[in-house]
């Protein structure tokens, strides 16, 4: 359903409500997908507290690339946590986005990619449940 309303408010051109809602959903589903191919997404802190690890780290799991092309992997870092490219998650996350950010380019291919990895897939797993369909 956070899918379904982030893209429909994009739709209708309400980008700052679609980013607001499918950018934490994009890194709870990078989470899931690397949780389904046995990657551990949390750790245990000095106190013993359990703590999940963020979109940042997860970007940078050398299995990623089981899940999502390459190509997708550099985009997404580039658009959401690089701090020498666009940074957008971070700069959402601690509200350091100025008001006209949600109406440019970025902000519109970002949700664009949200919507072509909803419709599509990941390419790799798309691409490995054909092939044990087709087997």
């Amino acid at each position: 359903p956070f899918f379904v309303q982030g893209l429909h408010d994009g739709l209708h051109g309400n980008l700052l409500s679609a980013l607001h809602i499918l950018v934490p959903q994009l890194e709870n589903s990078i989470r899931w997908m690397l949780t389904d191919i046995g990657v551990v997404t949390s750790s245990i802190d000095t106190d013993g507290i359990q703590k999940e690890h963020d979109i940042n780290a997860m970007l940078y799991e050398p299995r990623l690339v089981e899940v999502f092309s390459e190509d997708i992997i550099f985009m997404l870092r580039a658009l959401l946590v690089e701090k020498a490219a666009v940074n957008f998650r971070n700069q959402l996350a601690h509200g350091m986005l100025e008001y006209g950010a949600f109406f440019g380019e970025t902000a519109l291919y970002i949700w664009w990619l949200v919507l072509h990895l909803c419709a599509l897939g990941a390419p790799r797993a798309t691409a490995e449940a054909t092939a044990d369909r087709d087997g």
